[in-house]
């Protein structure tokens, strides 16, 4: 299935959550937070401007970003879960 956003939404895959913490420990899958990186699958055509101009999004496909904690709407794409976020949920762009 492909799925394409629209306007300023931006599709993105969590990447996987760290498994050991800064010094060495195993941490329980139960214990482990959400990822807040994660990279861009699809991005949607840009902001529709008042005066009907769009905006280009400033993320493209392939790029990793950090989201803030409680981003987008959690979908799932051929069985395997992604988010669809605005634009503006989007923090950095990382790397």
């Amino acid at each position: 299935m492909t799925v394409r956003p629209l306007h300023d939404r931006v599709l993105v895959k969590r990447k996987d959550p760290e498994e050991r913490s800064r010094s060495g420990l195993f941490i329980p899958t139960a214990a482990q937070e959400k990822s807040h990186l994660a990279e861009v699958v699809a991005v949607g055509s840009g902001r529709v401007r008042d005066d009907g101009g769009v905006t280009p999004l400033k993320v493209e496909q392939g790029m990793t970003v950090l989201l803030s904690k409680w981003a987008g709407d959690e979908v799932k794409v051929d069985g395997v879960d992604h988010l669809l976020v605005r634009e503006s949920d989007i923090l950095a762009i990382v790397g």
